[in-house]
Formats: structure tokens, sequence, C-alpha cells
């Protein structure tokens, strides 16, 4: 497509659909549709906390891509439970967020006609997880055609899987933004996803500065502070988002959660480390693996890396001829550590508690002894 002047598409009669976006429906109904769940959108991020907004999106994204439509009407869509589906290009069964039905239901969504699972009793607010199948609808008066908007708008932005770039979904970069001016004609898709990364990147002093984050101490934001800087000289990044544990803030994981991955990396990427923070203490978790092929620097490193391996407790069941593991570890960890041989829960080890500013450069020596730069030829 050739490129047009700029377009204001939070103004309606400013809309241009191209002709390949239709999808061989009528021209007025998919304007009047991407109007419609554009608006949604924007109502969903205003009343969203920051922390439901991507997952709440990317969830509704989920019901559009998969749902079909309940009728001709197209004002409904049905959502069968699939055994596998490719999302962020592995085959995995749908899970939906806890606070998934909740929070979409504040905006006028309706969840209904539930089908249950074999021997399954129904309750009167069901779990989506454990239902087989269910209509979705929008009983809003403020916007019309919001569901065919859904369908149509996540077709469209399937096409332009692009948000891996920034951290995020396979949605693409403009579902989550309500960015339904990728549908108009001109519209120039490298130019928008360069924006769209550059205005995202938030750095970790200004996200520091919440309010949310009162609850964390000046030492542990320093150390916070010190440890992104150095995991971006890596290579990685914790991708703009702090999550929080808002319904379990006490569980064993943190109220909130840093995670790093790759940058530039999808929301399904490998993760190198967690940062898990109370208000009264923070955890470092590093991901490991052949840990035996770098026994000798384990052996000879400081007390506090080495005793992060060699440790008492956090054996994985599996390993004493149990089915599973209790802690839902996906993968023992085997290893000999000044000769005694370890076998641990994948959950249990390499936990750094209260990490200090002093023992950072311990920390990255240990991440560069596992994952060295690679030279380039």
């Amino acid at each position: 497509m050739e490129n047009t002047t700029e377009i204001n598409y939070d103004a309606f009669e400013d809309i241009v659909i191209a002709d390949d976006h239709l999808n061989g429906y009528d021209y007025d109904r998919c304007k009047n549709a991407l109007w419609s769940i554009h608006n949604v959108i924007g109502k969903i991020k205003s009343n969203s906390t920051p922390e439901l907004v991507h997952a709440t999106l990317y969830n509704l994204y989920l019901v559009g891509k998969l749902a079909a439509f309940k009728d001709s009407s197209m004002d409904a869509l049905i959502f069968a439970e699939y055994e596998k589906v490719k999302i962020c290009g592995r085959l995995q069964k749908v899970r939906f967020s806890s606070t998934f039905k909740i929070n979409i239901e504040k905006s006028g969504f309706v969840f209904s006609d539930f089908i249950f699972a074999d021997g399954d009793e129904p309750v009167k607010n069901p779990s989506l997880n454990k239902v087989r199948q269910f209509t979705f609808s929008y009983n809003g008066d403020d916007f019309t055609d919001v569901i065919f908007g859904l369908k149509l708008f996540a077709e469209i932005c399937d096409k332009y899987p692009t948000w891996k770039h920034a951290g995020g979904s396979n949605a693409g970069i403009f579902f989550p933004n309500g960015d339904i001016s990728i549908a108009f004609k001109g519209a120039d898709m490298k130019k928008k996803e360069q924006e769209y990364i550059a205005g995202r990147k938030i750095k970790m002093c200004d996200m520091l500065l919440e309010d949310r984050f009162n609850i964390i101490s000046g030492d542990a934001k320093a150390f916070i502070l010190a440890f992104d800087e150095a995991m971006n000289g890596l290579g990685y990044d914790y991708g703009d988002r702090i999550g929080g544990n808002v319904d379990s803030p006490d569980r064993w994981d943190g109220k909130f959660q840093v995670v790093y991955t790759k940058t530039g990396a999808g929301t399904r990427a490998a993760v190198f480390a967690r940062l898990y923070i109370w208000e009264d203490r923070m955890t470092l978790r590093l991901y490991f693996t052949d840990i035996d092929k770098h026994r000798a620097y384990i052996e000879n490193a400081p007390a506090h890396i080495k005793n992060a391996f060699a440790f008492e407790g956090g054996d994985c069941r599996t390993a004493s001829g149990e089915e599973a593991c209790g802690g839902g570890c996906q993968m023992m960890k085997v290893y000999t550590i000044d000769g005694q041989w370890y076998s641990k829960c994948c959950h249990s080890m390499a936990h750094f508690a209260d990490p200090s500013v002093q023992k950072l450069p311990d920390y990255m020596a240990l991440l560069a002894e596992f994952f060295p730069k690679k030279n380039k030829q």
C-alpha cells in the first residue's frame, strides 16, 4: 500500500478501511464495528488496573480469534474448548486468566449458555477453564456491533504478529492499543511498529515511581535499578512490566514479580531471571541447566553463590520414585557439588535471598558463566 497523509483514527469520519481487510463484509458495518471495538478497548484500559490491562486484552483477543459467530446476525460468539491451539508459536490449550471474566464483565461483555465437562456441576460463577463452551456477547448500549468488531479486529491484527518485538503477545502490537488504523488504506505497518516500540519502553527508574512500589525499601530499589542496568547490558530486559499477585499477595513467589527474558523476545520466551518482591524482603531467582558442566565454577564461587546449589531440602520427589513432584516440577536438576549428588526440584534451586548491590558482580559473573556472550564472526 502507498502511504497517505496521517489519519486521525480517533475521529469516526476519518475511518477509511482497506478493501483487503473487509473480509467480504459490508463496508459501513465494518467501519461501525471497528469504531465500536476501538472505544471498548479504550474503556477497558481506563477501567482496569495497569497489571490487568494486558492480560485482559490478550484474553479478549483470544476469544475474537478462536470463537465463531453464533448465527448470521454476528452479534454473539460461541467459544468451544480447543484441545490444542497455536498460541505464540506453540500448541497449547487455551487458558484464560483467573480475573478475566470478572474484569471484562465490567466493560459490558456477557458470558452465558455454559456447557460443562462431564461430571462437573454448574456453579454460579464458573471458571472459564472448567467450561466446555460458552456464548460471548455485549449488552452495552453506548456502542454498536462490538462483537462483530472484536472478531474482525482480531482477524486483522492476526495478520501482523509483530508485538513479539516489544515483549508482548501474538495479538500484534495493535490489538492491546486499540489501534484500528492498521485496517486503514495506506497504513504503514513498519512505521507504526517502530513508533509503538519506541513509545512503550519504560525505564525501570520511572516504573518504580508508581505508588504501588512504595512498599519496596530504598536498598531493594537500589538493587533493582543496578540489576536492571546490568541485565540490559547482557541483552535481557523486564518487558516494561512488573506483575503483581493482586489476589494472593502472600504467595511464595512474591507480591510483585520482575521477569527478565531476552530483549525482543515474546511472552513465551525462556526466562533467565526473576525478582520476587514482598514488603519486607526480596529474592533473586536465576534459571540454569547443565549445572554439572559448571561444577568447578560453583565449587569455587563465594558462599552465597555456592549455597544456592548445595543446600539441604528442596529435593525433587520424582527422584525417590514418586510419579510426580508436588511442586509441579517439570524437570529435575541433577548435579554434583564437592562430591555430593543432588536432585533438586526445578522450583527450589538458584534462589538468592536478600540480594544486594554489593553481591551484584557475583550474580552477573554467574550468569556470564552459564550464558557467555558469543563472539560475532
